[in-house]
C-alpha cells in the first residue's frame, strides 16, 4: 500500500481537529459520530440520554500518547482508547475510541 495515500486522504477528506496537551496541535483527521445497535444511555438532568461515542482515526506521525483531548466542532472530547494500526511493521493511522466532555472549547 502507497504510504502517501492515507495522508492525502485525510488532507483532501478529513475535518481539523485539535489534539490537545502539552503543545496543542491542529490536524486533519475522520472524526465522526459511532452509530450502535443499541446505544447506550447515560443520566443527566433531564432524565437517561444517549451516550455519544465518536470514532478518531488520524495521521500515523501523530501519536496519541500523550494527548488529554480532541476539540473538534466546539466541543472536546475524552480519549476513552487508543492504538496505532499498523499495516506490517509501519504504523498505518491512528485509531481511537472518543467521548464528548461536559466543557466548552475555549
Amino acid at each position: 500500500m502507497e504510504s502517501g495515500l492515507w495522508e492525502r486522504m485525510l488532507e483532501q477528506y478529513g475535518q481539523k481537529v485539535k489534539l490537545r496537551g502539552e503543545e496543542d496541535r491542529e490536524i486533519r483527521a475522520f472524526f465522526q459520530s459511532v452509530r450502535e445497535k443499541k446505544p447506550g444511555e447515560s443520566p443527566s438532568p433531564l432524565g437517561m440520554g444517549p451516550e455519544g461515542l465518536y470514532l478518531y482515526l488520524g495521521p500515523a506521525g501523530e501519536s496519541l500518547e500523550n494527548v488529554t483531548g480532541i476539540s473538534w466542532d466546539g466541543r472536546v472530547f475524552e480519549i476513552l482508547r487508543q492504538r496505532a494500526v499498523l499495516i506490517g511493521d509501519r504504523v498505518f493511522y491512528q485509531w481511537a475510541l472518543c467521548r464528548e466532555r461536559d466543557e466548552v472549547k475555549p
